[in-house]
């Protein structure tokens, strides 16, 4: 990865033609600073020399007295001084003080100013004051200024063009090769360009490591390739749900059992967090154990969890969750593999509730069973060991144990069909032509003495409806449901039994104003063994009663359901399919 400050740096290249600019600038200054400086050090001996010159031509021209000669003369001899460019004025005078001639050019500043004695025969007989100008000097710097600074440029540019092409062949190109080269280990395709083997030798070292890179990171990438393909059709093809997640929480990547499993596509679950499909109570577990493998507490970890999918349900997964690190050991992304053990959960919780409900049969069928044979026992003993016991009272005591022992007979009748029933045998029916108001001739005496402290009130719509059915079963099957209704209601209440046609046939329904239940208990009623009060001070049996009539009217190819209310009571309905009248049928309804 390129670092991003990079791009904010001035280029090798560039820093070169600044650095070689630079030095130019300096060493041309250096030396235009010293041509200039010696230049006016040269004019201002220049100026001496000039002045030194015209002191002796004028100590000649002017060797005879200044009064042999007329004004006029003197006069000419100034102003041929004044000719000279480097003389900015001239003054002669008598040693009395009198000016002959005087002038001056301009206002130039005055470098250098003499008084020239003049002497005859040793005599003073006058004075010339010479003023030398600075024009020339000044000229003649500023010409040598712009020479040296047009002579700098000139040189500077040559100087600046020759290093950036001599630059951009000889350095910038096998650079930018170089750069090339590393973008292509970085980017692919990861092999050095051939055409810099015949670059510089100062580059043979760096080409020599660049060869050997391109060995390594091509091994490299074919096994990681290698494996990335592996892993690629593993999780594709594997059955079982796999995800890959990022170390906070989403989902990166997942394979279509994920998606079965949870009943999402692909593109919405990688919108969610695990989080989002993890049951609430089990997000604290998932969050900790998460944490623990991204802290390097733990290298990985296995446990079971619920998840809700898009429809709202349970699924149970049994999740296993790898990191995976880069070279520093921080955490690329986690592997997460899943199994649903939902069916397995299921099975387990049933064996638990079957486990429950067998315990609870057997100490309630040890009770059932306990309750008539104690008293069978007890009255058999008293008949066997007292004389004295009047005949009336032998028949009241004989009359019980015989109650008993067909409760007993009942019971283990039940547990009979329930035997056959699990072993695949299903009940043995015979069936015969009937009509309804048979079926309730069959459970009249039970009316008459097990309902007796109960209002009952029977309404039966066509009563004569016939019925191919085994009525004995089905009268069973009715008493069975007129039982509960008795032990769960109570005393004087009210019992409602209906028979009306319907287009599944002929309906009964049995209502009580008991105890009633709940939703999930009257889900459970048909279950064998359950009984929704298991202790041994509620109503007598061994929660196998509703699990025969179901049995007994679902083989009569009928059903049963129930609707109840907790504290409201119960109503319990079956079906019995109709059957055609026939000949036979009307004849042997006339002969009975």
């Amino acid at each position: 990865m390129v670092d991003e400050t990079n791009s904010k740096t001035t280029s090798l290249a560039g820093r070169l033609t600044l650095s070689l600019t630079a030095v130019v600038i300096v060493v041309t200054s250096l030396a235009g600073g010293w041509f200039y400086f010696d230049a006016v050090h040269k004019a201002n001996a220049e100026i001496e020399s000039k002045s030194r010159q015209l002191s002796v031509y004028l100590q000649g021209a002017l060797r005879l007295p200044l009064w042999s000669m007329d004004d006029l003369a003197v006069e000419m001899i100034g102003r041929t001084l004044m000719e000279d460019r480097a003389i900015e004025a001239v003054t002669i005078q008598e040693p009395e003080g009198r000016i002959i001639y005087t002038n001056q050019k301009g206002k130039d500043a005055v470098v250098l100013t003499r008084l020239v004695p003049i002497e005859h025969a040793g005599e003073h007989i006058g004075t010339v004051q010479l003023s030398l100008s600075s024009n020339p000097v000044r000229t003649q710097t500023t010409n040598l200024l712009w020479a040296s600074i047009t002579t700098l440029l000139a040189v500077l540019v040559a100087i600046t063009l020759s290093t950036v092409l001599l630059i951009n062949h000889f350095l910038k190109r096998p650079i930018e090769q170089l750069t090339t080269v590393a973008k292509s280990f970085g980017l692919g395709p990861h092999q050095a360009p051939k055409v810099m083997a015949k670059g510089y030798r100062e580059f043979s070292a760096v080409l020599s490591v660049l060869a050997t890179m391109e060995q390594q990171i091509n091994r490299q990438i074919a096994e990681l390739t290698e494996s990335e393909e592996r892993f690629r059709s593993i999780f594709e093809s594997a059955a079982a749900p796999m995800g890959i997640i990022s170390p906070e929480g989403t989902f990166l990547q997942v394979n279509a059992p994920v998606c079965q499993m949870l009943g999402y596509t692909e593109e919405e679950l990688l919108r969610f967090k695990v989080e989002d499909v993890t049951h609430p109570d089990d997000r604290g577990k998932t969050r900790a154990l998460s944490e623990e493998v991204l802290s390097g507490l733990r290298t990985g970890v296995s446990y079971e969890k619920r998840y809700q999918p898009k429809d709202g349900s349970t699924v149970w997964g049994h999740t296993t969750i790898a990191p995976v690190r880069d070279s520093k050991g921080d955490v690329v992304y986690l592997v997460a593999l899943t199994q649903d053990i939902t069916e397995a959960k299921r099975a387990e919780e049933a064996l638990r509730e079957s486990d429950k409900l067998k315990t609870e049969f057997v100490n309630t069928a040890a009770h059932e069973f306990r309750t008539p044979l104690t008293s069978i026992q007890g009255f058999s003993q008293v008949l066997l060991t007292q004389a004295d016991i009047s005949p009336e009272q032998q028949r009241e005591y004989l009359t019980y144990i015989y109650e008993r022992s067909v409760a007993l007979t009942s019971i283990v009748a039940n547990l009979l069909d329930i035997s056959r029933i699990e072993s695949g045998q299903g009940l043995t029916l015979n069936r015969a032509l009937c009509t309804v108001s048979d079926i309730f001739r069959l459970v009249s005496p039970f009316l008459k003495t097990q309902a007796a402290e109960h209002r009952v009130e029977i309404t039966l719509a066509e009563d004569s409806t016939p019925l191919n059915v085994d009525k004995n079963k089905i009268g069973a099957a009715l008493e069975n449901l007129l039982s509960n209704a008795v032990k769960f209601s109570a005393a004087d209440s009210l019992i409602r039994i209906r028979g009306e046609l319907t287009r599944e046939g002929y309906q009964i329904s049995v209502a009580d104003q008991g105890i009633g239940m709940t939703e999930e208990q009257a889900s459970k009623v048909f279950n064998k063994f359950y009984r929704a009060d298991a202790s041994h001070s509620a109503a007598e049996g061994i929660g196998l009663g509703m699990s025969i009539v179901k049995q007994i009217v679902e083989d009569h190819g009928g059903k049963i359901w129930v609707e109840s209310e907790l504290g409201k009571g119960t109503v319990v309905y079956f079906t019995m399919p109709r059957c055609c009248m026939s000949e036979e049928f009307s004849s042997a309804i006339s002969n009975e």
